[in-house]
């Protein structure tokens, strides 16, 4: 049954090679908020993140960003196949700047308006085609009550870990030590205690195909064909995703690799 899911799940992505992608600009993780405004217009709105309200108006923001510390900008994408919201979140770099910090990209979510197949849904998302430009490793996940594919990169560059280190620590330099304590087994009488694998430790941005009508926290079978709800990318690693120590939740089924 596994066996007959991945194939079915490696056929339909390799498929995609024959697609023709959407022609849109991606948003790139790490990309100042300025220049994201500049490459792609004024958000059509914005998300407030305590409030879970919106606001639409430029006069708005302007107010909201002096109350509030999380305000995400919303973009909507419209393809010929489906229509996504997409919220940006940005993080505080101050590494150069205490007194002027850049706010930069870490977070896309794109809520989907007519759930569909990854295979449905990649050509829509030229996010994908640069995480994955040199391949991605593909993995049914439950964490918590989400059920999920994660595609992260076979390969990642020095760059691309750093990158990606550098945003999950929130730009924070002397968090290094903390995340990797974390990130540690948490048996202080394992011999493998406090020698995190390094290759697990990586963190480097990834995708996310939430599944629609799953919940992590029953025990019924997961189908990772199924329709996907919400795409995401964001900062991830290996061993956060997969540490039952960690997360709580069972084994992933490695499905194969996807190249664009």
């Amino acid at each position: 049954m596994i066996r007959t899911a991945v194939f079915i799940l490696l056929s339909a992505l390799d498929l995609l090679r024959g697609q023709e992608a959407v022609t849109t600009k991606p948003f790139v993780l790490g990309t100042p908020r300025q220049d994201i405004w500049e490459a792609f217009g004024r958000p059509d709105k914005w998300f407030v993140f305590d409030t879970k309200q919106y606001i639409r108006t430029q006069d708005e923001f302007s107010a909201a960003v002096q109350v509030y510390q999380v305000i995400d900008d919303v973009y909507m994408r419209k393809t010929p196949a489906n229509l996504y919201e997409v919220q940006l979140g940005y993080l505080s770099d101050a590494r150069t700047s205490r007194l002027r910090p850049v706010q930069r990209l870490v977070r896309l979510e794109a809520l989907v308006d007519r759930p569909a197949p990854a295979k449905t849904l990649l050509p829509d998302f030229p996010e994908a085609s640069v995480i994955c430009r040199a391949g991605c490793d593909l993995y049914g996940v439950t964490f918590s009550s989400d059920v999920y594919v994660l595609a992260y990169p076979s390969n990642p560059t020095m760059e691309e870990k750093k990158s990606g280190l550098e945003m999950a620590l929130g730009f924070n330099r002397e968090g290094v030590d903390e995340l990797r304590k974390a990130l540690a087994l948490v048996d202080e009488g394992s011999p493998n205690a406090n020698k995190p694998s390094e290759t697990k430790d990586d963190w480097c941005v990834a995708l996310k195909f939430v599944l629609e009508g799953q919940d992590g926290l029953d025990e019924k079978p997961r189908n990772y064909l199924g329709d996907v709800v919400r795409v995401e990318t964001r900062p991830a690693s290996l061993r956060y995703e997969f540490d039952p120590t960690l997360n709580g939740t069972s084994k992933p089924l490695k499905m194969g690799r996807w190249v664009p």
